[in-house]
């Protein structure tokens, strides 16, 4: 059965950071297109404020649809999940915001998510793919904070095991070995392992650092490509769309009108018919004060 919480507990608070995969769910109020997008604890570098609160850095990508999503409404769901033999999903309902890089709050909320993960470096609880935050820094678009209001716990007995990376493929050759080996096949199926993928990284540094014709950094061209707009259309990035030489308040005057279209459609449909139906009434009267006098006569 579901548990169902109006925080995060303590204890999931410590799982939580334990996975190395989550993802994050959100739809716009009009459109085709409901997003889910996986990320990794590595390079989101997930961070909990507080029991209500967490943040995650987000990374350049191919799409900004979660972006334009939470500008469009806010509303963003993300999931946990156990790859383990003890199974476990845990989804946290919220609000979304989103800070970017022309935020004054940006370098502040990464030096927070930096401090809490060079904490966790420590304790040889997470990595970076080798990359520092400075050197990550040109690749990260903005920062996704959700206030979450609802927390649901779940079995998670739908979820397939990662089977251990490494077994017991050759016979030990004193019985130390063989206990050391065992113990840490053990430990593998406890929390399977899940190697850093640095791709997004090195791709994003090197992005970053390359200039194009036109003067822009190749990382920025590619922002104006595909990160201006949503599948839907919706404004994406505002660093894009100011690089792409957009007026701001045009499009967000423009996305609010869409956004409210059906609202604003049905309150102009219900003027034409009030006006229709008291010129009807007025035509009405008319016709019966045009009677009386034809009877009167």
């Amino acid at each position: 059965m579901p548990k169902y919480y109006t925080t995060i507990p303590a204890e999931l608070q410590d799982w939580i950071l334990e996975q190395p995969v989550f993802w994050v769910g959100t739809a716009p109020k009009r459109g085709k297109h409901i997003n889910i997008s996986p990320k990794g604890t590595y390079s989101a570098l997930l961070h909990l404020h507080s029991p209500t609160k967490l943040s995650y850095i987000d990374v350049t990508g191919s799409g900004s649809e979660t972006i334009s999503h939470l500008y469009d409404n806010g509303r963003i769901t993300v999931m946990f999940n156990s790859f383990s033999t003890s199974p476990r999903i845990v989804r946290l309902f919220g609000r979304g915001t989103v800070t970017e890089r022309d935020d004054a709050r940006f370098d502040q909320l990464l030096d927070e998510i930096a401090s809490s993960r060079a904490e966790k470096q420590e304790k040889g609880e997470m990595k970076a793919a080798g990359y520092t935050m400075e050197q990550m820094k040109p690749t990260i678009r903005s920062v996704i904070t959700v206030d979450v209001f609802k927390v649901q716990s779940t079995c998670g007995y739908g979820v397939p095991i990662v089977p251990p990376t490494q077994g017991i493929t050759s016979s030990p050759a004193t019985a130390e070995e063989g206990i050391m080996k065992e113990e840490k096949l053990k430990a593998d199926i406890k929390t399977p392992r899940f190697d850093d993928r640095p791709t997004i990284l090195k791709w994003g540094v090197n992005k970053a650092q390359a200039t194009s014709d036109t003067g822009k950094s190749q990382m920025e061209e590619y922002w104006v490509l595909n990160n201006s707009r949503s599948l839907d259309g919706l404004p994406g990035t505002r660093m894009a769309r100011m690089l792409a030489g957009e007026s701001l308040w045009v499009g967000e005057v423009i996305a609010w009108v869409k956004r409210w279209r059906d609202f604003l459609l049905g309150i102009l449909v219900a003027v034409v018919l009030m006006v229709w139906l008291d010129n009807q009434e007025i035509w009405l009267r008319a016709g019966r004060e045009i009677e009386v006098i034809v009877d009167l006569e």
